[in-house]
């Protein structure tokens, strides 16, 4: 059962809140934990409190996450288990902003622990600096933290460590902070022109940055088309990808389509709201044509992803 979500997102620009961060055991929240939370209290724009603990999970650390965030087994043996420092945590956050790079991955992770925990709960508005960056810098290929802080020239070091992510988000969202003010005069202009500052993507306009391909990737010289808004890329940095592995992006879904990739937010809608590309899919489908559905993780699961390194909010 998907968590019950109670906080909701804002744009806004505060001088203070709370950047947040988790290390999982992968990015499913039905089946994986939490082994790494961060929190770092920020006040009139400098760092005022933080909070770190590695945390105990039932299951074993597989051998890519432990490369991905130097965390191990090993390391978790003594560590906490979560209800001994949700309330600690859930303290040190208060009613502050809740700030992160693709945070509602995070926010998912948290309320999940938390529901077992009444009366403790996450109810806190949020910022994501995801699609900001995507907003404000839309010539980048990437949106990743990581990408985000070596435009910035941040030290990216320590990646994948829950509050060397921390430090890395304060510093790259007070960056853009200060981008905004210089290209736009003011948060307010910004805001007033978020609907107009991305364009729709042309598939024809996405063309691969390599040019050697492994044949035997099951995206190699197939078509592919998007549907819905993706949670932890936008769109034009899925189709890169898909380009990058020799796959071929569509505008329009056809006989000859090969993948459909769902917003994550309409898969989980799949029985009760269609949009025109679903429902024409499962209409071939069931004509006969090869036409296969991947939620947003299935297509994540066949990209050498992480959290911080797709742009992981919608484009």
């Amino acid at each position: 059962m998907e968590p019950n979500i109670k906080t909701h997102e804002i744009l806004s620009f505060p001088n203070n809140y709370t950047i947040l961060d988790l290390e999982t055991t992968g990015l499913h929240v039905e089946e994986d934990f939490i082994i790494e939370v961060a929190a770092l209290k920020i006040r009139k724009s400098e760092i005022a409190g933080q909070f770190q603990t590695l945390i105990q999970c039932p299951l074993s650390i597989t051998k890519r996450i432990e490369t991905l965030t130097g965390i191990s087994n090993k390391m978790l043996v003594g560590a906490p288990q979560f209800s001994s420092i949700a309330s600690e945590l859930t303290s040190f956050i208060g009613d502050d902003i809740i700030i992160g790079h693709s945070i509602l991955f995070d926010i998912t992770f948290l309320t999940k622990e938390l529901e077992a925990m009444m009366p403790l709960s996450l109810e806190n508005s949020y910022v994501d600096t995801l699609p900001i960056s995507q907003k404000l810098l839309p010539e980048l290929v990437h949106h990743r933290l990581k990408d985000m802080a070596a435009y910035y020239k941040f030290d990216t070091q320590h990646a994948h460590r829950a509050m060397a992510d921390c430090k890395m988000n304060y510093q790259v969202f007070e960056a853009m902070k200060t981008t905004i003010l210089h290209s736009f005069g003011s948060y307010n202009n910004f805001c007033s022109k978020w609907n107009t500052l991305s364009k729709r993507i042309k598939a024809e306009t996405i063309v691969p940055l390599k040019h050697s391909f492994d044949r035997a990737h099951p995206f190699y010289q197939k078509k592919f088309v998007i549907t819905g808004a993706l949670s932890y890329l936008s769109r034009k940095e899925a189709m890169q990808e898909i380009a990058n592995l020799g796959g071929l992006n569509m505008d329009k879904l056809n006989t000859t389509t090969d993948f459909l990739i769902l917003g994550n937010n309409e898969y989980c809608d799949l029985l009760t709201k269609m949009s025109i590309k679903q429902k024409k899919a499962l209409r071939l489908i069931d004509e006969g044509y090869s036409i296969k559905i991947l939620s947003e993780l299935d297509f994540y699961e066949l990209l050498p992803f992480e959290k911080h390194m797709l742009t992981p909010t919608q484009g």
